[in-house]
């Protein structure tokens, strides 16, 4: 990769590893709401040539300082609903030494501001204000991991004494993935609660890999995440089976719907079941239906009183495990 003027291998691995202590320091809205969590909003750094989600940073502003004309965090067009996702994609930064050393750096975002040490490139977090107590983080995502590699998504609240400095952490969730999801899914991430202080603080960090180690074989293309529509609120419901005897075939229409949502199916399962409606927050958008699975049949959804916007219609049977899900869309 061309640079514009040279570093030194001791400066790459003092950046390079300090990804896990990124984070924000400017004041946001007091809400359960991530600012910018479905990542519409992009803006251009100063007078770089890379952008950045609005109220979010990422590693693209130490490439930046270090020379490089290539970045790990970009808009895709690639998106669960609306314009636009997060793409974050790992990549192989090479000096251009003599002799040349080279590391893997995931792709990293995090919401808010991050802090940089022009002296040694350090970086320090503090976490956009917050006051709430929300159960999850949830989100929807694709994932093309590389070398065995796996994504990972940090979420912690915090509470912060600044005439103290000190920092007690009031609650912590994780993601992590590390197979091929090539189709948005859905993900929720419990909060454990370590105190019943109410935390003042968020840091949410999102990396396309775990993978930050030197490496020289060729890395044509890096794991790569996509995100879209990150919230902070109530859990998603999400199980899967995997059983021989029962075979989805489920169809919606019609997609968009704006009055009915026709849901049709072959045999799916033996005896009864549960059909089931979120919006992307997690939150059930319809009361749920009580239906016969045992036999081809058809059930209407009445969907005129929802807002325009993306769903999740989820089958489960008797169990309660998750038989099939579909996304779809309401427009009127």
């Amino acid at each position: 990769m061309m640079k514009r003027w040279n570093v030194r291998s001791s400066i790459l691995t003092t950046v390079f590893v300090m990804l896990g202590v990124l984070g924000s320091g400017f004041a946001h809205a007091q809400t359960s709401e991530i600012p910018n969590g479905r990542f519409e909003d992009w803006t251009q750094v100063e007078d770089s040539a890379y952008t950045n989600p609005l109220f979010w940073s990422s590693l693209n502003e130490i490439h930046y300082l270090l020379g490089y004309d290539d970045f790990t965090v970009s808009p895709s067009t690639d998106a669960l609903e609306g314009s636009l996702a997060l793409r974050a994609e790992t990549k192989k930064f090479c000096t251009d030494d003599s002799t040349p050393f080279c590391f893997l750096v995931p792709g990293s975002a995090v919401l808010g501001e991050i802090f940089i040490n022009p002296a040694d490139l350090s970086i320090t977090s503090f976490g956009v204000d917050f006051s709430e107590r929300p159960m999850a983080f949830t989100g929807w995502y694709k994932y093309f991991p590389v070398l065995g590699d796996s994504c990972l998504i940090e979420v912690e609240l915090s509470r912060y004494n600044a005439s103290a400095n000190t920092r007690e952490v009031i609650a912590t969730g994780e993601f992590r993935e590390s197979s091929t999801v090539s189709q948005y899914s859905p993900m929720s991430v419990n909060l454990t609660y370590y105190s019943t202080a109410t935390p003042n603080k968020l840091r949410l960090t999102v990396h396309s890999g775990v993978k930050n180690e030197p490496f020289f074989d060729e890395y044509p293309e890096g794991s790569t995440l996509f995100l879209d529509w990150s919230n902070l609120g109530e859990p998603l419901i999400i199980s899967s089976i995997d059983d021989p005897e029962y075979e989805p075939e489920l169809s919606l229409f019609p997609v968009p719907a704006s009055y009915e949502l026709n849901v049709r199916w072959d045999k799916m399962f033996p005896g009864n079941g549960v059909i089931e409606v979120y919006d992307l927050t997690g939150r059930l958008a319809v009361q749920p239906a009580q239906v016969a699975f045992g036999q081809a049949s058809s059930h209407k959804i009445r969907v005129a009183d929802l807002d325009n916007g993306l769903y999740r219609l989820i089958v489960r049977d008797e169990s309660g495990r998750v038989v099939d899900s579909r996304s779809f869309q309401v427009m009127h």
